[in-house]
């Protein structure tokens, strides 16, 4: 998977904006010992079509086991794992997700993510998510 053009803008800029409305798509950084990455990667397994990058690896991994590597998706595009290390703040998890109206946004951590699907049942979330391919 090539690193959309969009998304890496998104994470170069880490410009957190939390006015996302719907969203179709969710890209996260993780590390695999961490309880909030894990949280917030369980939250995310709810949907359909999920990108969570484990840091510590290099490698696409299970939202609801973070030490088990995804084995059908290739490994990541180096330009990911270059994005993460640019940041200014290593910190995990770093959540992306692709808003309906207006692309990719840089939304925070674990509790950002939380209170971005309050109100949403499991099945809206799965809803928006249905037919996305990353």
């Amino acid at each position: 998977m090539s690193l959309d053009k969009e998304l890496q803008t998104c994470i170069l800029r880490h410009e957190k904006d939390t006015s996302v409305g719907e969203f179709d798509s969710v890209f996260m950084y993780v590390k695999n010992y961490c309880h909030y990455s894990a949280t917030a990667a369980k939250l995310a397994s709810k949907c359909k079509n999920v990108a969570v990058l484990d840091v510590l690896t290099n490698r696409y991994v299970d939202p609801l086991n973070l030490k088990e590597a995804v084995e059908d998706m290739p490994p990541p595009d180096t330009q990911y794992i270059q994005a993460y290390n640019n940041l200014s703040h290593l910190t995990v998890p770093q959540i992306h997700v692709r808003s309906v109206d207006s692309g990719w946004k840089y939304i925070g951590g674990c509790s950002d993510f939380i209170e971005l699907n309050k109100g949403q049942s499991v099945g809206s979330i799965r809803t928006m998510f249905q037919g996305v391919k990353f």
